[in-house]
């Protein structure tokens, strides 16, 4: 169909991670998210969940991310944050994973 947009498709690259902080009590990790939306049409962003994981990949800490973002077609946007961890799982922490939910 001519001149029809594409529908909007999420394409979310890896979280970015860095202690930014410690402490006794825990660790502050900051986090960068990119998401791409390769579609022609405007991208619903609902929330995002960060998983932080350890390297047998069981997840330590997570955080929900709330806040409704609309990322027009073929843009990208990114998505930063701090999480508090306790410093008794802290250290365990390898890599962090995403996902979203679009409205």
């Amino acid at each position: 169909m001519f001149g029809r947009k594409k529908a909007a498709k999420a394409e979310l690259g890896k979280p970015r991670i860095k202690v930014t902080d410690k402490n006794a009590v825990y660790w502050q990790f900051s986090w960068i998210v990119e998401v791409k939306n390769s579609g022609g049409e405007p991208l619903n962003v609902g929330t995002l969940t960060i998983k932080f994981v350890d390297n047998k990949g069981f997840v330590l800490n997570e955080q929900l991310i709330e806040g409704f973002a609309a990322i027009a077609g073929r843009s990208k946007q990114e998505f930063k944050g701090a999480t508090m961890i306790d410093r008794s799982l802290a250290g365990r922490v390898k890599e962090a994973e995403v996902e979203l939910r679009s409205i």
